[in-house]
């Protein structure tokens, strides 16, 4: 478990309250298994522009990159009635529970509010750029996608529940070696969006001919 400061717990808060605004104004899906990958690619593209927007720790676990803290701090929202969680479908016991969530009606203009604060700026950027990007695929689709990121691959090949690299040192290695190369051999220099979809590119590339996930064992 992270040690978030109470000011880390509500900022952390607050994002998923906007995440979860931003893909219900899209008309996405918000299933727990896409809001945790969603939060992880958010943290990887944030850390990629700077500097990482949440406090959450995410560890290996049998459907990917998953967080404690994520769930706790759904749970603490769904107690103050800022969230609404519904059971999808019938429980089956050799199976994940699958919940949907959806933000209460009141809090929508709160959570929109929130992009404007200072202390938000990167985290409502990075939120955006990951519900633009990818808020479109079901949970297993991202779920399949995230397999084949660097940071976790690298984090999974170490066993289960390996915590994997806050500081997501490939993601950080590749904006640096895209700008070297853009520069050199353009003559230009990418902006953040640039390299966050070369990024979001490569990785799809690598789910295309994954060879991890496919052989993947729930």
């Amino acid at each position: 478990m992270s040690n978030r400061t109470q000011f880390e717990q509500l900022r952390d808060q607050a994002g998923l309250l906007y995440l979860l605004n931003r893909l219900k104004e899209f008309g996405f899906q918000t299933q727990r298994l896409k809001l945790q990958k969603l939060v992880y690619l958010a943290d990887i593209f944030g850390t990629m522009v700077g500097k990482k927007p949440t406090g959450y720790v995410f560890k290996v676990y049998k459907l990917g990159p998953y967080s404690k803290e994520i769930q706790s701090d759904i749970e603490r929202l769904a107690s103050i009635d800022a969230v609404e969680v519904k059971e999808i479908g019938q429980w089956d016991p050799n199976q994940e529970r699958s919940f949907e969530y959806e933000i209460e009606e009141s809090r929508t203009k709160k959570a929109s509010i929130m992009e404007k604060t200072p202390d938000f700026d990167v985290l409502a950027k990075t939120v955006e750029f990951a519900v633009q990007s990818v808020g479109y695929l079901s949970g297993e689709e991202i779920r399949k996608l995230v397999y084949s990121e660097p940071n976790y691959a690298d984090a999974k090949r170490k066993g289960f529940e390996t915590t994997i690299n806050p500081e997501y040192p490939f993601a950080v290695r590749f904006k640096a070696m895209s700008k070297q190369i853009s520069l050199r051999e353009f003559g230009t220099e990418l902006r953040e969006e640039e390299i966050l979809w070369l990024y979001l590119n490569v990785i799809k590339a690598m789910q295309a001919r994954d060879f991890t996930y496919k052989n993947e064992q729930r």
